[in-house]
């Protein structure tokens, strides 16, 4: 009886744990085009080398 509640709990993970395509579905597909054309935009003014200086 053990091994079938195991049995059925590892059938019923990884039922759950598969989806159906490997691309995200965003929320908001709108905002999300916002957010890449804003990293686009900025992206190369963050990264870097940055510094601390505390005064």
């Amino acid at each position: 009886m053990k091994q079938a509640k195991l049995l059925f709990l590892l059938i019923a993970a990884l039922a759950f744990a598969s989806c159906d395509s490997d691309k995200p579905r965003y929320a908001d597909p709108e905002a999300h085009e916002k957010t890449v054309k804003l990293n686009e935009q900025y992206e190369p003014l963050m990264v870097g080398t940055w510094h601390y200086e505390n005064i």
